[in-house]
C-alpha cells in the first residue's frame, strides 16, 4: 500500500511539474518545435541550391561593395583594421560571432514559449515571417560577404585567429557561404531587442538588450561576413515581417503593436 501510495504522490509530482513547465502540454511544446524546425530545413535545401551559383554570388557581392561607396557606407575596411589594433577586442567578436547567435535565439524563443506563452503565436509568426524572407533573398540574389571578395580588403578574422572557419571543417557544412544579404543574424538580434522591447517592464533589462544588434552589427561586420547593406536588409526584413504578421495575426488579447504593446505585457 505504501509502495502505491508513494508511486502516485511520485506520478503525481511529476505530472505537476511537467505541467508547470509545459502548460499547455508537452505535445504542444513538440509541435511548435517542429514548426520552427522547418525553416532550418529549408535553410538547408536552400544552401544546397547554392552550390553552383559561386560567380553569380561574388559578382552580387561586388555590386553590394559599389553601392555602399556610393552611399557613404564602406565602412567595412575601416572598422575591421581599427578593431584589430586592439586584439583582445577582435578576439571578442569571433567568439560573440562563432557562439552567441545561435544560443540567444534559441533561449528567446524558449522564453517566450514558457514565459510569454500567451503571445508567443505571434512573436513565432513574426520569427518564420522574417527567416521566409531572408530565404527568399538567399534564394534570388545570392551574394558572397567581404571575406570572399578579394578587391574588398576584407580578410577572414575567425580564419585567421581560431580554429572555427566557414571555409574549412563542421562550421562549412552548416552555413551557406553566399547568404550574406540580407543579414539574419542582425535580424535575429533585432527581433530578439524587440521582443524584450514589448514584453518586460523593467527599463534596465530593456536597455540592456538594446545593445544587443550593435554588438551583432559589429560582430558580423568586424570579421568579414556581412556587409554593412546586409545589416540594413536584415532591419527591413524584421520591419516588413512584423507588419505583415501584425495585419494577419492576432494574440489571444488584441493585435500586438509597437505603440500600447504594454496593454499586453506580463510583468518580468
Amino acid at each position: 500500500m505504501s509502495v502505491r501510495r508513494t508511486w502516485r504522490r511520485t506520478t503525481s509530482a511529476l505530472s505537476s511539474a511537467i505541467n508547470a513547465v509545459f502548460p499547455y502540454g508537452v505535445g504542444d511544446f513538440v509541435f511548435q518545435v517542429a514548426i520552427l524546425s522547418s525553416t532550418w530545413w529549408v535553410y538547408r535545401y536552400v544552401r544546397g541550391a547554392a552550390r553552383g551559383a559561386e560567380a553569380l554570388a561574388v559578382h552580387n557581392g561586388v555590386d553590394v561593395m559599389k553601392a555602399e561607396k556610393a552611399l557613404g557606407l564602406y565602412w567595412e575596411p575601416w572598422l575591421q583594421t581599427h578593431t584589430s589594433h586592439v586584439e583582445p577586442i577582435l578576439q571578442f567578436f569571433n567568439w560573440f560571432y562563432t557562439n552567441i547567435h545561435l544560443p540567444a535565439i534559441l533561449g528567446c524563443l524558449v522564453w517566450l514559449y514558457l514565459a510569454r506563452r500567451r503571445v508567443f503565436p505571434f512573436f513565432r509568426d513574426w520569427f518564420l515571417a522574417l527567416n521566409v524572407l531572408g530565404i527568399v533573398g538567399y534564394t534570388l540574389v545570392p551574394t558572397a560577404p567581404p571575406r570572399l571578395i578579394p578587391s574588398s580588403g576584407i580578410v577572414d578574422t575567425l580564419y585567421i585567429m581560431s580554429h572555427h572557419s566557414y571555409q574549412v571543417g563542421p562550421l562549412s557544412q552548416l552555413a551557406n557561404p553566399y547568404a550574406a544579404m540580407p543579414s539574419l543574424h542582425f535580424a535575429y538580434a533585432l527581433f530578439l531587442a524587440c521582443a524584450v522591447a514589448f514584453l518586460v517592464r523593467r527599463r534596465w533589462l530593456r536597455l540592456l538588450f538594446a545593445t544587443y544588434p550593435f554588438l551583432m552589427f559589429m560582430a558580423i561586420t568586424v570579421t568579414g561576413n556581412h556587409w554593412v547593406l546586409d545589416s540594413v536588409g536584415g532591419a527591413v526584413i524584421t520591419g516588413a515581417a512584423y507588419l505583415f504578421v501584425a495585419r494577419t495575426v492576432r494574440t489571444p488579447a488584441t493585435t500586438v503593436e509597437l505603440v500600447g504593446a504594454s496593454s499586453w505585457m506580463d510583468r518580468a
